[in-house]
């Protein structure tokens, strides 16, 4: 008796294990199906696994907030069957497993073990499903967010370039009647229409200036238009110093004298050279020395300050103007921007100073900006000094 006790073991025992070993894989198939399917199958497995027991499935289908069953009605106390009842999920969160059986020593360890198994892979295959479809809505969303953003790219590009188009439309055009402006400014300057009052040549005065301020303006724009465009090439060479700020003295004095205000030019050494483009670098200057000028009260002070080292040479451009607040003064630099609108209206695009330290960087530089509200604003240049050359003893 004692043999043959050993040999039913055995055979449950293998029994089990292969039981065990055939609901482990049931969540591959059972994932992405219903609950109602789920609760089927798993009956028709435990009722051929567990003999002459009456097992009822009960499964939630929390998303449609209602139960799937398999099996016969319960109680089974009723039926005088002895019964065990599991939880599916930590908290009986995907529904529970009742099992009723006739045999006296229901639920040995076997039973317990197969039990135990099957209400753990009906979870595991729940708790996936839940996470296979969070993670296929995220990535629902993240299709529909790339989607939005490359629609909002492609309007803004298409935006940009009907901007960039306008620019350079309106750029083109202007220039050739302004240029014609000026032409007709130095005929009657010249006197060669007939003699002019002193009124005369003060109005002429104003109109060239205005000329050369709306072409600096359009100047601007075509630069920054080319540098978008990634086509502008630069002509680096030995540049003089003296003689690049004797030209922006030049083209920024009317514009000093029209607001009243003290001029200073800082250069101790002379004979200077340096590495850059002439004319952007002019560009440049022009453009930091009309800034200070538009946000300097008239009567205030206007500084263009040179110094160098072995390796660098500085241009400062300072003023006694406003000053910019420490949150505005990175963005200076964006294109179209105005720090104070008040004092730029009808003074520029904004653009000035993102060219200027567009056309620094292309030359091997760098433009740096400090200010201090109500203490004025200083702008440097850096780009690289020439050295000199040395004496042959």
């Amino acid at each position: 008796m004692a043999r043959r006790k050993s040999g039913l073991d055995n055979r449950r025992m293998r029994g089990c294990v292969r039981d065990v070993l055939a609901l482990t894989g049931m969540p591959a198939w059972w994932i992405g199906r219903s609950p109602s399917v789920i609760a089927e199958s798993t009956h028709e497995m435990l009722t051929a696994m567990l003999g002459q027991a009456s097992i009822h499935v009960e499964l939630r289908d929390v998303d449609a907030g209602r139960n799937h069953s398999a099996g016969p009605g319960i109680p089974f106390a009723e039926q005088g069957l002895r019964t065990e009842t599991l939880a599916i999920g930590v908290d009986g969160e995907f529904g529970r497993l009742v099992v009723g059986s006739a045999r006296p020593d229901f639920p040995d360890e076997i039973d317990a073990i197969l039990l135990r198994v099957a209400a753990n892979e009906i979870a595991v295959s729940f708790r996936y499903a839940t996470l296979l479809q969070r993670h296929q809505e995220a990535e629902q969303r993240l299709a529909r967010l790339a989607d939005e953003q490359a629609q909002a790219r492609a309007e803004a590009e298409r935006a940009s370039n009907l901007k960039t188009q306008f620019l350079g439309i309106m750029s083109h055009e202007l220039r050739t009647p302004l240029n014609a402006i000026g032409g007709y400014v130095q005929l009657l300057d010249e006197e060669i229409r007939g003699p002019l009052t002193q009124a005369q040549r003060d109005d002429l005065r104003r109109i060239r200036r205005a000329q050369q301020h709306l072409l600096s303006v359009i100047s601007n724009n075509l630069g920054f238009l080319r540098l978008n465009s990634g086509k502008l090439p630069y002509n680096i060479r030995n540049v003089a110093v003296d003689d690049l700020l004797g030209a922006v003295e030049d083209l920024t004095r009317p514009l000093l004298e029209a607001k009243h205000l003290r001029y200073q030019r800082h250069c101790p050494e002379h004979g200077l050279l340096v590495r850059a483009d002439e004319e952007k670098l002019q560009q440049v200057l022009v453009n930091l020395l009309g800034n200070a000028t538009k946000f300097t009260d008239s009567g205030g002070a206007v500084a263009l300050e040179v110094a160098s080292d072995h390796s660098t040479v500085r241009f400062g451009v300072r003023d006694s103007g406003c000053g910019i607040p420490a949150d505005r003064l990175a963005a200076v630099f964006e294109p179209f921007t105005q720090v104070d609108m008040e004092r730029s209206v009808g003074g520029g695009t904004g653009l000035g100073l993102t060219i200027s330290r567009d056309f620094t960087v292309g030359m091997g530089g760098r433009l740096r900006a400090e200010s201090e509200p109500g203490h004025g604003s200083l702008f440097t240049v850096e780009l690289p000094q020439v050295a000199a050359p040395s004496v042959q003893l």
